[in-house]
């Protein structure tokens, strides 16, 4: 099972559900050119923390429902204009 993924700089969305489930992964580099994570796209993952680049502008529905282990979200440089329906919804190390 794979544990750490570094996205290429190219990539420009991460589809619906790409790493949902993966419950071994805790790294994951979001590159700075990602315009779109798609609904539940590392839910129910181990990630510890996660940087939104610019270009996001939407935090789709349930991206990272269930992400336990999730303590920071930081964003960098970002103008999220929405943050979707249980987006964060079961990150209890976030302690929101």
């Amino acid at each position: 099972m794979v544990s750490k993924i570094n996205l290429p700089d190219s990539l420009v969305s991460i589809g619906d559900s790409a790493f949902a489930g993966c419950q071994k992964l805790s790294v994951c580099r979001i590159p700075i050119s990602l315009k779109k994570l798609g609904k539940s796209a590392f839910a129910e993952t181990f990630i510890s923390s996660a940087i939104i680049p610019a270009g996001i502008t939407v935090i789709d529905s349930e991206v990272f429902k269930g992400c336990t282990n999730l303590v920071t979200v930081s964003f960098n440089g970002t103008a999220v204009n929405s943050i979707e329906k249980s987006a964060f919804e079961g990150c209890s190390s976030l302690g929101l």
